[in-house]
Parts: C-alpha cells; sequence; structure tokens
C-alpha cells in the first residue's frame, strides 16, 4: 500500500504530538520571559546612551566655550574681531548662538543681536558662575519666548581674574535630536531638573501636554530624579494611549532624567517571532529524537527534505546549476519538479536582470547620446542574439530622425531606418510599448540587403513621458523564435529600451545645456587691454569633463589712467554660475566706473548680489585698484584666496591681507581698502581656489606649494609663469583638476 504525504506526516505527528505540546510550552514560557528581560536591557542601554550623550554634549559645551572665552580675552579680540570670531565658531558648531558677558553681567559680543540687549547680571546661571562655580547651565528663553533654550554659562579667568563668563545656548528640539541621533528607535522623553519634559521625538506628546509639560508624577521621572535607574515591561505614557515598555535613567551632569520606550506590541513582536522561530528548532529536535520509526521518516521524509531544503538554498545564493536529486512519486516529487522549473526561471531572469542591470549602468554614465547609442546596440545584440540593432534619435533641431548608432555599415543602416520608419509610423505600441512586425514579401523586398530576410522586426520605440524621441529596430535572425522572444527577450529589450530613452534625452538635455553655458560665459571672460608699463598672464581652464564653472575675471579702466583688476568665482556650476557671473561682473563694473575704490565697489556690488544670489550660493572675489605709473595699489578682499606679490629685487613673497565674507551673504558687511606697492620686476598672482584645491588623494596642492612654485618660478615672464604655476598644479593632481581655476599674474616691466 502506498501512502502519499499527508498520510506519512499524521503518522509520525501522532507519535510525538503529546510529549511536544508539553516540552515546547515549558521552553515557550521561559524564552518569552528570557527574551522580554533582553528587550528591556535595550531600552534601558539607550537611555544611558542618551543620557551619556547628553553629559557629553554638555561637557563639549562647557570645553568649547571655555576656549572661545579665554581666545577673546587671551587675543584682545576687539568687539568686530570677536563678532567674527563667535559667527564662524557657531558654523561648526551644533548651538543656537554664543555670548561674552562680562563681569558686570553685560553682553560683550554675541552672535544674537537680541542678547547682545539682555543683561544677565540678575540671572542665576550667571551668578553662580561669578560667584566661583566652573559652569552652570540653565534653561532659558533669550530670542523667542516660545523657544527653550539650554543654557551653558562658562567662567573666564584670566591671571587669577574673573574675567567674564561665556553663553552657550542651545534648543532643546536641537538638543534631543542630537543626543537621540545614534538611537535605532523608540520614544524619547527627556526631563528637566523640576521634571518638566525637556525634549521628545513624539509631537503629539507636546500637543496634548504642552512644551513644558510636568511630568513629575510619571514614575520612571520620579525614579530617575531620585537618582535611580527606573526599568518597566508594562506603564502608561503621558500624552499616549497604549501601554508601553522601557526605562528611565538619570542624566548625573544636570540632574535631567532620560527615558526610551516602545509600545509593548511592537517592542515584543520580534520577541514572539523569535519564540516561534525557537519552537520549530525544538520541534525539529524532538521530532528527530523521539521517531519510533526512525526508517521510515528518513525514507519518505526526511532525505528528500534535506535535499530539497540544500537545493533551495543553494539556488537562493545564486547557484542555478545544483542538481534536484529527488525523484519519488509522492508530494514532495511533484515538489521537487516544481523547483526544478523554478531553477530555471530564476536561472534566466536572474541573468536577465544582472544584463540590464550592467546595460542600464553602462548607458547612464554617459552624457553623450552617439556613446549611449552605441552600448544599446552592444547589449540589444546580446539581449536579442543574433539580431541586428538599429538606434535612432531626434536630431539637434528636434525635426526628424537619424541614426545615432547601428550593427550595420552607416549607408546600410540609414537605408533601413528609414524604410522601418514609415512602418513604424503606422504601427500601433500602445497596449505594450513595443511591436513585433511580421516581415511580408513586401517589405523583404525592401529590404534588399538580406539575401535571407528576417522573419520578424521587433520596433521598441523611445519615449519620455509622453514626448517621442527615438525608436530601436531590431531585425531578428531568420532562427529566432518569436514564441521565446515574446515571452522573455523582447520584455528584458523594451524595459532596457526605457533606460536607453532617458539616457538619451539627458545626453541632449546636457550637451544643449552645456552649449549655451559654454557660449554665455565665453562672452563673459574679458581679454585684458593693454595697461601701459606691465605684461598680464592669464590662465583659464574649466574643470575636468568640460564643466562649466563659476571663475572670472576683468580689467576695468580707472580715472587718473589706473587700471581695476577683479577675480572671482562663484559657487556652484552650469547655466546659474554663469547668469551669477554676469550679475557679479556688472555690478563691479557699474560701481568702478562709479568710484574706484575697492572697499567702495565691493560693498556696493555686495548689497546688488544679496538682492540677486540664493541662499545656498557666494561669490567671492579680490578686487585691486593698479596705478601702472608708480606701481601703488590698493585692494580688497571678499573671501577670495589672498593674492600673493612676489618682489623681483629681494625674492620674497608677501600675502595680502585677508578680507571680509564673501559676496552675497550679508548685505551689512563692511570692506577695508588696503594698500602696497609693485616695484619694476614684481609679479602680482591672483587666483581662484581651483589652483590651491588641485587634489592628490586626499592632499590638496595649497598656498604653500603655490608660494613654493612662486618662488622657483618668480622671474618668469608673466603669461610663462601662470602657465608654470598651472602646469605644477596638474601634474599634482595626475591631470585632473576637479574644479574649473582662472589664474592672472601682472608684471611690473
Amino acid at each position: 500500500m502506498t501512502l502519499n504525504l499527508r498520510q506519512k506526516l499524521i503518522l509520525l505527528i501522532m507519535l510525538v504530538v503529546i510529549p511536544l505540546v508539553i516540552v515546547v510550552g515549558y521552553n515557550l514560557l521561559h524564552l518569552f520571559n528570557d527574551l522580554q528581560n533582553d528587550e528591556i536591557d535595550d531600552r534601558l542601554r539607550d537611555a544611558r546612551l542618551i543620557a551619556a550623550n547628553i553629559d557629553e554634549f554638555a561637557l563639549d559645551l562647557v570645553r568649547e566655550g571655555n576656549a572661545a572665552g579665554l581666545a577673546i580675552v587671551d587675543g584682545g579680540l576687539e568687539r568686530g574681531e570677536a563678532d567674527v570670531y563667535l559667527r564662524d565658531l557657531k558654523r561648526q558648531m551644533p548651538v543656537l548662538d554664543l555670548a561674552f558677558v562680562l563681569p558686570n553681567g553685560r553682553v560683550f559680543v554675541s552672535t544674537s543681536p537680541t542678547l547682545a540687549a539682555l543683561d544677565f547680571a540678575p540671572e542665576e546661571g550667571f551668578r553662580e558662575v561669578a560667584a566661583g562655580g566652573d559652569s552652570s547651565f540653565r534653561i532659558l528663553r533669550l530670542q523667542d519666548p516660545a523657544v527653550r533654550s539650554l543654557a551653558a554659562f562658562t567662567r573666564i579667568v584670566r591671571q587669577g581674574r574673573f574675567s567674564g563668563a561665556m553663553l552657550v545656548t542651545v534648543r532643546l528640539e536641537d538638543l534631543g535630536d542630537t543626543v537621540s541621533r545614534d538611537l535605532p528607535g523608540g520614544i524619547v522623553v527627556i526631563t528637566d531638573a523640576d521634571g518638566r519634559l525637556a525634549s521628545t521625538n513624539r509631537p503629539e506628546i507636546v500637543r496634548r501636554l504642552g512644551r513644558e509639560a510636568n511630568l513629575s508624577s510619571f514614575p520612571g521621572v520620579r525614579a530617575a530624579g531620585r537618582g535611580e535607574e527606573f526599568t518597566t515591561a508594562s506603564v502608561e505614557l503621558p500624552g499616549l494611549a497604549g501601554r508601553y515598555l522601557g526605562a528611565q535613567v538619570p542624566v548625573e551632569s544636570l540632574g535631567w532624567t532620560a527615558g526610551v520606550y516602545n509600545r509593548v506590541g511592537e517592542a515584543l513582536s520580534h520577541v514572539f517571532r523569535e519564540a516561534v522561530a525557537t519552537t520549530a528548532v525544538i520541534l525539529g529536535v524532538l521530532l528527530i529524537s523521539l521517531l519510533a520509526t526512525r526508517y521510515y521518516g528518513r525514507k519518505w521524509i526526511s532525505v528528500p527534505v534535506t535535499k530539497l531544503s540544500r537545493a533551495s538554498r543553494e539556488i537562493g545564493a545564486g547557484n542555478f546549476d545544483i542538481e534536484i536529486d529527488v525523484r519519488s512519486r509522492d508530494e514532495i516529487g511533484q515538489l521537487a519538479g516544481n523547483l526544478r522549473k523554478m531553477q530555471q526561471s530564476l536561472s534566466h531572469a536572474f541573468n536577465d536582470a544582472r544584463l540590464l542591470s550592467t546595460a542600464a549602468r553602462r548607458v547612464n554614465s554617459s552624457l553623450d547620446r552617439v556613446s549611449v547609442a552605441r552600448t544599446a546596440v552592444e547589449y540589444l545584440e546580446r539581449i536579442l542574439s543574433g539580431s541586428d540593432v538599429i538606434v535612432s534619435g531626434l536630431d539637434e533641431e528636434l525635426s526628424e530622425m537619424i541614426v545615432l548608432a547601428a550593427s550595420l555599415q552607416e549607408e546600410e543602416a540609414r537605408n533601413v531606418a528609414h524604410v522601418l520608419g514609415r512602418v513604424a509610423a503606422h504601427t500601433d505600441f500602445a497596449e505594450a510599448g513595443w511591436a513585433v512586425v511580421q516581415v511580408n514579401e513586401k517589405l523583404a523586398g525592401q529590404l534588399a540587403r538580406y539575401a535571407e530576410p528576417p522573419r520578424f522586426i521587433v520596433m521598441l520605440p523611445l519615449s519620455v513621458g509622453d514626448v517621442n524621441v527615438g525608436r530601436i529596430d531590431v531585425l531578428a535572425s531568420p532562427s529566432a523564435s518569436l514564441v521565446e522572444f515574446e515571452r522573455s527577450d523582447v520584455a528584458l529589450a523594451a524595459s532596457f529600451a526605457q533606460q536607453v530613452a532617458i539616457a538619451l534625452e539627458n545626453a541632449r538635455i546636457f550637451q544643449r545645456q552645456r552649449r549655451i553655458a559654454d557660449a554665455l560665459q565665453d562672452s563673459l571672460l574679458t581679454r585684458p587691454y593693454p595697461i601701459a608699463g606691465t605684461r598680464i598672464g592669464i590662465v583659464y581652464r574649466p574643470a575636468v569633463g568640460g564643466r562649466v564653472g563659476g571663475d572670472f575675471y576683468d580689467f576695468i579702466p580707472a580715472k587718473g589712467g589706473k587700471t581695476a583688476i577683479v577675480i572671482g568665482d562663484i559657487s556652484g556650476s552650469g547655466i546659474e554660475a554663469a547668469r551669477l557671473t554676469a550679475v557679479a561682473k556688472g555690478a563691479i563694473h557699474s560701481f568702478a566706473l562709479e568710484s574706484p575704490l575697492p572697499a567702495f565697489v565691493l560693498a556696493r556690488a555686495n548689497r546688488v548680489i544679496v538682492e540677486q544670489i540664493g541662499i545656498d550660493s557666494f561669490i567671492t572675489a579680490a578686487y585691486i585698484l593698479l596705478d601702472p605709473r608708480t606701481g601703488n595699489l590698493e585692494y580688497s578682499i571678499a573671501g577670495h584666496p589672498t593674492p600673493l606679490l612676489f618682489h623681483a629685487d629681494t625674492k620674497k613673497i608677501v600675502r595680502f591681507n585677508p578680507g571680509g565674507l564673501p559676496l552675497g551673504i550679508d548685505e551689512r558687511t563692511v570692506y577695508s581698502n588696503q594698500r602696497l606697492n609693485l616695484a619694476r620686476g614684481d609679479r602680482l598672482l591672483l587666483y581662484t581656489d581651483g589652483l590651491s584645491e588641485a587634489r592628490r588623494n586626499s592632499a590638496f596642492f595649497g598656498e604653500e606649494r603655490i608660494i613654493e612654485s612662486l618662488s622657483r618660478h618668480g622671474d618668469s615672464p608673466a603669461q610663462e609663469l601662470a602657465e608654470r604655476l598651472v602646469e605644477e598644479a596638474t601634474d599634482f593632481a595626475r591631470g585632473r583638476i576637479a574644479d574649473d581655476l582662472a589664474l592672472v599674474v601682472i608684471e611690473r616691466e
């Protein structure tokens, strides 16, 4: 008598079901308790991590505040210098504002106008450090009454005397985000020393209870406020529905508390999954050990199932050549047969997906239409083996189709594409996104180049949205199977054609924009007019790949025979960079004609540029006003790499003083005039950061190497000197300059 698989399983289960129920139930109970405790321990660890992060963050605020305060006091910084220093420091730190408070409680300097007007003498935190405390933390409302901030006061002592206090403020919301950044998940609840809510990542708690909700009655906050660690498997969180599992711990440095919680169902979901998985393992072990009829178990189930399992793992790992050696006539045998079919289908699908992925990556890696089309031909020949492929696309005027690439000779490809274009005009692609055209006698006669015409032609329209940008024609070999093509190969080719269409359109748009931007930028690069008594050297290099950048230079005639020389760099690239170049040059040129004084020109131009430029853009510039008769020059710099002056008689190099902020950031920026003299034989070097930031691995060419190169070649004529500097930077970067660069050398004869 032959038993089917179900009968075999029932027979085996009856032998073990009763002892299994007892054993599994007992183990599940212990497993659940252990996993639940593990989950609580994880939340406790997360809460400790947040508390440690808060402690570390508070310590960092004190350290940074102390360093900043000492820098202001020991450096004897004036208010303006201290203001620039604190604003620069603020950009480097995750803080709201910084201020230096004098011993009398008045603010000496601050990054916020609101703070600058405050008197901190009555404030408890300031009084504490003024009385001798190293630091003090308070939650205050300073800039905005609706925004609570953690304020860190740090005592600043110089030569044993109290010189003031450094104030660093951080929004409580920002503090919560910072200290819980590495947390894998969960609800974060942070309270201050009074048990009030300081920060949480659940907005509904704030909406329901308020930003300063008093949570001191919550058991976790109450316990952690006493310095104890609190854990729970089930508790109600204020402002939230349901039961939660988690922990609340004290924050030692501030007297705060930090907690992490998860909804019980979510927290224990994986516990249930692990319990089920463990149960399966236990059942398997017990089943093997308790089988009274080991022979039948191995023969009917164990061995065949093991083979199928091993085969499925191998197939899952990508080994599609594994042999499935199961030949029984029951349900397991049927499963083995189905697995073999799946193995074949997966092998074909995997190879198709790998080929499609490689092909898509290749076509999308190029912004040249011909290169994209050639890659498409290469891969379509592999996808539809033994076929001729023609890729056509719209010409530059978008008026007619032209052959971009083909596996045929150029003239033959054009003739065949012309014939197939008439066929495509009367073909409906709407349903499948592609069409198969049977080759009849008339069409075969038109395809005269083929001694044995193709059996059918696959047409793949290239569309982006609703716009047709081209077509791919595949002339299948006479031996090709239409059934096989329609089942898999054509569908794969159609999927690839979508990638080709997007890549071709991207390449067309890129090339068009590049031509426009190149033309615009070329029109903005000023050719220097002859300046009596000087020689001029200029080098402009676009970045690798021809990317249009934002470097520019200009020569502006000024009153009294003087000349204004400008060099600048726009953040960004492309058409937008070229547009901003026009704005910057126009503004600087206009104000230079009104008054050539450098500081005046940059300040006025800055106000115009602030209105024209985006918040993420800025312009660096150096403006030099040269009197070629005397060599006297005045200059002002807006965030640009400082020019260098090579003295021919002493061979020494003078570095210009750095200036103010780049143009386009703050309309209130004030620039200063500086003076130097360009003696006869001296060389003045102006450059953009494309020269100094020429890169080899992680190392930059840098100002130091520029100075060394200028020292070696400083006696060279202006143009030769400019070219040598660029050549050495290019050699340093192994021939690959990642950014565009501009370089101007002025030599006084």
